[in-house]
């Protein structure tokens, strides 16, 4: 009986779990697609035709970083 009971309560654990899981991701995505379209809407705002990752650049470029982070906040 101890050991059906365990049984169970992992059970139900491990489904709240893949519910916990299931959620965060939603809102991940959302977040994801929140933001990606915003960086498209300052990008053609301002006439840029590449954003690329803060840290791949090296030198140069119009660093749009702070308006977007203010924009999202």
């Amino acid at each position: 009986e101890i050991g059906v009971r365990l049984v169970g309560s992992e059970m139900c654990i491990r489904d709240r779990k893949e519910a916990i899981n299931k959620t965060y991701t939603e809102k991940l995505q959302a977040i994801d697609k929140n933001v990606s379209e915003l960086i498209a809407k300052k990008a053609k705002a301002g006439g840029f035709n590449v954003v690329l990752a803060k840290g791949v650049v090296l030198y140069g470029g119009t660093d749009i970083t702070a308006s977007i982070a203010k924009e999202v906040k």
